[in-house]
């Protein structure tokens, strides 16, 4: 017999295309309990910074030894906190991204319906001319949750929608030492020409194509003074962030769930920036002042401010020191969710590394943290199977071409027009051919292990050659539930990969793959792309970007054979390095001369 749960109405109050109206949206009782579930412990804590006390989202992990980032989001004109909270759904992601929050109420205005309002600009929406000091107020605010939790000093982002955004431009503008990023729906730049600000600050402009509140192309609300378009707001912080003035289209996303397909546009200005400042517009095609915001949409723009520290607390132009430590942040891609190590500055030259089979992203910590070091971003993802969040059940849905189209969407969400690609075993393969698929995207190829392809497929099928020996185990790997097979006796066969790698990392990979479903969907890679101990697809073709490819001699399952003929498949500059007298697991085994070869490749061919 089929449960019904009977539903509950909440009231938010929004400006769209017809005026101010009453927003209703139905909320199942189940969906309700999820969404204050997921606030975790955040409603135990408050915050007053003179105007009141305000729920402050504070994740269930917090410790006050580590530095948590915060985001003040800010609402439009005649919403609330609460009520911009309820529309946007950033509260329930403060557990699974770490991050303070904070939703403070703008003044009432003084007239009979005192509706909330920001004195942002002289364009929205200060209608009754009061003297209030909202940027000295949310400056206060600010400082007052610093002053009673650990927060990021690199990262206190504000996000807005309406007369929020044009506040949280504002912000940027009067204290860009102390913002790292903002992310602005349906708001717009200052209209008073305000001198560039001291130091650079990142900026996310959402705005719809049919918004006939604040217009896309700019205009006049509620007669206010001008205020400028979406993409001159952008235009005009990509000048103030010393970015090159053209902005370079580099994908689509489904923003609005009322909408079809991905209808937003991607445009970033990343080219040249001073460090710590970037602009970026998401063009909503048809969307309206208030968007029918789809699933993916908090997530990406969480995810968005996350990757954009500031570079330089308080200094103006300056840079950080570049870091190493690696953090593990969720990115979204498509409707997967991949758990990514990332490290380095925001800003950095992109690397991205692909770990093989049976590791995760931890095989590559050393050489993530050393490239960090360099002023590389490094980037490294648990793959398609490897993520909970990302493991389709579908054999085919493991096949080369959607892991080729699950890195190059990484590299989109990262925003990297151009990047480096690393990867061992598997993660080798999709290497090869992200270089050729995407030659354009690609600065260098590294594959580690396993040699080209159409070579490796060459040998496989040669029976002179140890190689189809070498390969006897994909008889096993591609059985129905072999997994279960590895995962017995508290993962005895899994644990059994990984001789002489270090205990800490073969935890790591057994607490991601000790599952029949984890270890199945990685196992899955070899059900979708081999077929009677062959390569199975079409042949790859010719690798046309730098590229480096090591090899190792104590490697048994593969052979010198494919790895001598690589060089037949890449028409650019080509080197092969030997290490010798280490197994498969090189990035685990020679750690060292790994990273040594890998910084010494990637600094010959990059762009910095």
């Amino acid at each position: 017999m089929a449960t019904r749960h009977r539903s509950m109405l909440f009231r938010v109050y929004v400006w769209d295309d017809r005026g101010l109206r009453l927003m209703r949206q139905t909320i199942s009782m189940f969906a309700l309990l999820v969404l204050l579930v997921s606030a975790g412990t955040a409603t135990a804590q408050t915050i007053d910074a003179g105007r009141g006390t305000l729920p402050l989202y504070v994740p269930a992990t917090y410790d006050a030894e580590t530095p948590t980032p915060l985001v003040v989001l800010l609402h439009g004109y005649s919403s609330s906190g609460e009520g911009q909270n309820t529309y946007m759904g950033i509260s329930p992601l403060v557990d699974t991204y770490g991050f303070i929050l904070v939703s403070p109420d703008g003044t009432k205005e003084a007239s009979d319906a005192e509706n909330h309002f920001w004195n942002a600009s002289s364009a929205c929406c200060n209608f009754f001319d009061s003297d209030v000091d909202d940027v000295a107020y949310l400056a206060g605010l600010i400082d007052a949750v610093k002053d009673a939790y650990a927060i990021d000093e690199k990262r206190v982002y504000l996000i807005g929608h309406s007369n929020g955004g044009f506040m949280s431009y504002r912000m940027a503008h009067d204290h860009s030492d102390t913002i790292a990023a903002i992310a602005s729906l349906a708001g717009a730049d200052q209209s008073e020409g305000r001198p560039t600000p001291d130091d650079p600050v990142h900026v996310l402009q959402i705005h719809g194509t049919a918004d006939t509140v604040i217009n896309y192309e700019g205009g006049v609300f509620r007669g206010g003074a001008p205020h400028p378009g979406a993409r001159e707001s952008v235009e005009a912080w990509a000048a103030h962030n010393g970015c090159a003035k053209t902005g370079v289209d580099t994908g689509t996303f489904d923003l609005d769930g009322g909408l079809d397909g991905a209808e937003t546009v991607v445009t970033r200005y990343a080219s040249g920036c001073r460090p710590g400042g970037s602009a970026e517009l998401w063009t909503i095609t048809d969307g309206s002042h208030a968007p029918d915001l789809s699933e993916h949409f908090s997530r990406r723009v969480v995810e968005w401010l996350l990757a954009h520290p500031k570079r330089s607390a308080g200094t103006a132009g300056g840079a950080a020191p570049p870091s190493g430590d690696i953090t593990m942040t969720p990115v979204t891609v498509g409707d997967l969710t991949f758990d990514v190590r990332m490290a380095g500055p925001a800003d950095g030259e992109v690397v991205i590394l692909l770990h093989g089979f049976p590791q995760t992203s931890y095989e590559w910590r050393n050489q993530i943290s050393a490239l960090g070091e360099a002023g590389f971003r490094a980037v490294a993802p648990n793959q398609r199977g490897y993520s909970a969040g990302a493991r389709p059940a579908t054999i085919q849905d493991y096949a080369v071409p959607r892991l080729v189209e699950d890195i190059v969407g990484l590299a989109d969400a990262v925003g990297a027009e151009r990047f480096h690609i690393v990867g061992h075993d598997w993660g080798a393969i999709i290497a090869w051919a992200v270089a050729v698929e995407a030659p354009a995207r690609v600065i260098s190829a590294s594959p580690v292990s396993v040699p080209h392809p159409d070579a490796f497929a060459r040998v496989l099928g040669d029976p002179t050659s140890c190689q189809p020996e070498a390969s006897s185990y994909f008889d096993v790997f591609v059985q129905p539930d072999s997994e279960d097979n590895f995962v017995a006796n508290d993962n005895a066969g899994l644990r059994g990969f990984f001789a002489g790698i270090e205990e800490d990392a073969v935890e790591d990979y057994v607490q991601v793959l000790g599952s029949k479903a984890a270890l199945g969907a990685a196992l899955n890679w070899y059900r979708a792309n081999i077929a009677d101990r062959q390569v199975s697809g079409p042949a790859m073709g010719v690798v046309r970007v730098p590229t480096m490819f090591t090899w190792s001699d104590g490697d048994t399952a593969l052979c010198i054979d494919g790895a001598e003929l690589t060089e037949e498949y890449v028409d650019a500059p080509y080197r092969f390095e030997v290490i010798e007298g280490v197994s498969h697991w090189i990035p685990d085994l020679a750690t060292n001369q790994m990273t040594e070869l890998l910084l010494d490749h990637i600094n010959t061919y990059s762009e910095r």
